[in-house]
This record gives C-alpha cells, sequence and structure tokens, in this order.
C-alpha cells in the first residue's frame, strides 16, 4: 500500500510519508524541518462596524 501524504525534504529526501491516520508523526518532522508553529493572535472584532463606514460616507 503506498503513502497517501509525503513530506519531501528540499534535497529531495522524504522526511515523512504516511496516510494521515496518525499525524503525530508528521507533526514531529514539520517540527524538524520548518520549526514550531507561530502562536495565533486572539480574534478580535473590528473597531467600526460596515453600518458606521456607511453613515461616515452619507
Amino acid at each position: 500500500r503506498w503513502p497517501t501524504a509525503l513530506l519531501v525534504r528540499p534535497d529531495g529526501h522524504v522526511a515523512w510519508s504516511g496516510d494521515g491516520a496518525r499525524p503525530e508523526g508528521l507533526r514531529a518532522a514539520l517540527r524538524t524541518w520548518v520549526g514550531e508553529a507561530p502562536q495565533r493572535p486572539e480574534p478580535r472584532l473590528p473597531e467600526r462596524t460596515m453600518d458606521d463606514a456607511m453613515e461616515e460616507t452619507a
């Protein structure tokens, strides 16, 4: 059975292969070759609404 996904290094070597059922190995390979994922900022509501913008142009 062939893997359904590959992580290939720039030098052409396969750093990880798998079927996606167990992503832990992929996560470990990505941390090794790419680094840690950046932290996502907390979502914020916009300071103005679309209605506010429409009122300003009217």
